[in-house]
């Protein structure tokens, strides 16, 4: 392996993770949604989870380390979905 692969799977998890949330929501109003609204919702879902999954790490379990940059990673992996998000969601107008 190499030096930040660590980073890599992180900015991977929550490139998926943003994506499912965004195809979701998108689905769910039948493309109907404005998508910024959309995006005021999964930003600050996704954003909250990942400063909550490192918190758990540093104080409830002794075998993990909490990290401020694995958050930068999550973040950046949001806003990558977030990106490709607004390039290729189109509103169906009714």
């Amino acid at each position: 392996m190499f030096p930040g692969i660590d980073k890599m799977v992180h900015l991977g998890i929550f490139f998926v993770q943003a994506t499912l949330l965004y195809w979701e929501a998108s689905m769910k109003s039948n493309r109907t949604a404005n998508k910024w609204i959309i995006i005021l919702k999964v930003i600050p879902t996704t954003a909250v989870f990942a400063v909550m999954t490192e918190l758990a790490q540093m104080y409830l379990t002794n075998t993990r380390s909490a990290d401020p940059w694995d958050v930068f990673a999550d973040i950046v992996g949001v806003g990558m979905a977030t990106f490709s998000f607004i390039l290729i969601y189109k509103r169906v107008k009714k």
